[in-house]
């Protein structure tokens, strides 16, 4: 594995840098969660021109082609100004199942939209967040004479109330096994009969709830259906996760950032309290702890970008980074003291933005529960 940045990768990472750091600071995002009206097409647009939207498309698509850890680079970037939107819901999982499923018609109109910016997605897997077992779908398809009938409830849908399709998983019933039987669609939201309620959320940013209350759809809208359909959304579903962790490292690294230059800063004592061994200590601690995830998460995605990444590879990488990441946030506290819990300061901003981060995509417990079911297999098989 080179651990050095392509030239592309540099160029992506400062051209994100240069305009997030530029677009976003820490009193709009706080007044973006708490309800502020921000011209949110315009950067949207402004992103797409920047190609952002388009990184993770293929060309064929008219997308930039990038690989998966030029994916990472971009989204580390965006982890450090905690970006809301839809980006990650529509440019990172719904691009990801899209390709994993492969289904041209579907692809040659979805894909091109999302790379121009033209459309954003929502996506309902399991319940509650259980997306790694099949058995926690939460939607039903039961066949119709010329098309599905949608019936159940997806709680807690990022971009669920704002997205213009919604990709959803339900099981059609046909087969004997649930694998098999697994059905996925992309659904326009103005379908009768889906309707969208939005729900709080403890970083303040909006989700959904969408219920599908006998939704008719075609059999056109229908992505894929049969026993490779499972196996290969569990794959966009793992790829995804380590997404999300490259979200948390670069939060973390922000973190970091802000915490040293408190400690050189705030004097106690006479004298900076970087200076006491204490407060050193936590702060190497923090260090260790981000570049182990930042490494681990680059590692796995030069894996997937080789083919070489296995369930437990991706697992590993979101535990490690759920778990290091909530070590550098208690840290990062201890350091700030009372000033790191004032809604005016920005740790808790990235506190409740990582907290979902961890939550999402599979808790530290689903993917634990992962890797032992591979290591146990492995060792009785």
């Amino acid at each position: 594995m080179d651990i050095e940045f392509s030239e592309q990768q540099s160029l992506i990472q400062n051209s994100a840098r240069n305009y997030l750091a530029a677009t976003f600071n820490a009193q709009m995002l706080r007044d973006f969660r708490l309800g502020s009206q921000v011209d949110a097409e315009k950067i949207w647009q402004e992103m797409a021109d920047l190609g952002f939207m388009g990184i993770a498309v293929p060309e064929e698509y008219d997308g930039f082609g990038g690989n998966f850890a030029d994916l990472l680079v971009l989204l580390e970037e965006m982890g450090r100004v905690t970006l809301p939107g839809p980006f990650f819901s529509t440019v990172v999982y719904a691009t990801e199942v899209l390709k994993a499923l492969d289904k041209q018609n579907i692809n040659s109109v979805i894909l091109p939209a999302i790379a121009s910016g033209a459309i954003t997605l929502a996506l309902v897997m399991g319940d509650e967040g259980n997306i790694f077992d099949v058995a926690g779908l939460s939607l039903t398809a039961q066949p119709d004479k010329d098309g599905y009938i949608l019936n159940g409830v997806g709680q807690f849908i990022p971009n669920g109330y704002e997205s213009d399709y919604v990709i959803c998983a339900a099981h059609i019933g046909s087969a004997k096994t649930q694998k098999n039987d697994t059905g996925i669609f992309c659904i326009a939201v103005d379908v009768p009969g889906l309707e969208r309620k939005p729900l709080n959320s403890m970083n303040g940013l909006c989700v959904a709830k969408l219920t599908f209350d006998n939704v008719h759809i075609c059999r056109d809208d229908l992505i894929a259906q049969g026993s490779d359909t499972w196996p290969a959304l569990e794959q966009a579903m793992f790829r995804t996760a380590v997404a999300k962790c490259a979200e948390m490292v670069g939060a973390c690294a922000r973190i970091v950032e802000i915490v040293v230059e408190h400690a050189k800063e705030r004097r106690q004592f006479g004298k900076p309290i970087g200076s006491f061994q204490a407060i050193q200590h936590h702060c190497a601690d923090m260090l260790t702890d981000l570049d182990s995830a930042r490494w681990m998460m680059y590692k796995t995605g030069w894996l997937i970008d080789e083919g070489k990444a296995s369930r437990s590879d991706m697992a590993m990488t979101k535990v490690w980074c759920n778990q290091a990441c909530r070590r550098i946030l208690a840290k990062g506290h201890q350091v700030m003291g009372g000033i790191g819990y004032c809604e005016e300061h920005d740790m808790p901003l990235f506190y409740r933005y990582i907290r979902m981060a961890e939550a999402a995509m599979g808790t530290s417990d689903d993917h634990l529960t992962i890797v032992a079911e591979d290591l146990l297999w492995e060792t009785f098989a």
